[in-house]
């Protein structure tokens, strides 16, 4: 498969290799389909990424990237609770999009307050439920694999932070992102 110019351009820290990218798109695609429509809506119900491990849409995401499933249940149910939520596909980085100005009141979509509250986020289920507002704010819009990319990115730093500092770390890429927009220059 091709790449475009905008995903040659990404870096994905977690979701390295091209073939897990296309079938987490895959999955999200087939979770925007009639024929998923019942499970699209289970996911949809969930508060946790406890509950959303219980479903059968997460278990058909976790057959297609069984490495996840085997070695992080939790952020894999993260990316399933959240992409369920997505409606539309964008172009650009979820944080780009948080800090965009929204309609003619010049401020950003999601507010400095709430989105310092994203980034301190300290525990899964905060992260979930910030995170779910999030996209809510956002028109339920999104990159649906950047997004995840950037979830199991949160996860990996939360076990690991030694690994992601500077430029590397999850908050500064977010932050960056986030403060970047025009709202903000």
């Amino acid at each position: 498969m091709e790449q475009t110019i905008i995903e040659q351009q990404i870096w994905y820290p977690v979701l390295y290799k091209p073939e897990q990218r296309e079938r987490l798109k895959q999955w999200w695609l087939w979770l925007q389909s009639e024929p998923a429509r019942g499970e699209r809506a289970r996911l949809r119900r969930c508060q946790t990424p406890g509950e959303v491990i219980m479903q059968k849409g997460f278990f058909k995401l976790g057959s297609l990237l069984p490495d996840w499933q085997t070695y992080h249940l939790l952020a894999l149910a993260t990316v399933a609770g959240i992409l369920a939520h997505i409606e539309t596909e964008t172009d650009v980085t979820f944080p780009a999009q948080l800090g965009a100005e929204n309609g003619a009141s010049g401020k950003p979509v999601l507010s400095e307050l709430r989105f310092r509250k994203l980034l301190s986020s300290a525990d899964p289920d905060e992260f979930y439920k910030s995170l779910l507002r999030a996209v809510k704010q956002a028109g339920k819009a999104a990159a649906p694999v950047l997004l995840a990319d950037s979830i199991l990115h949160w996860y990996r730093e939360q076990s690991g932070p030694e690994k992601y500092q500077g430029k590397k770390s999850w908050k500064y890429r977010w932050a960056n992102d986030y403060y970047s927009s025009k709202v903000f220059n």
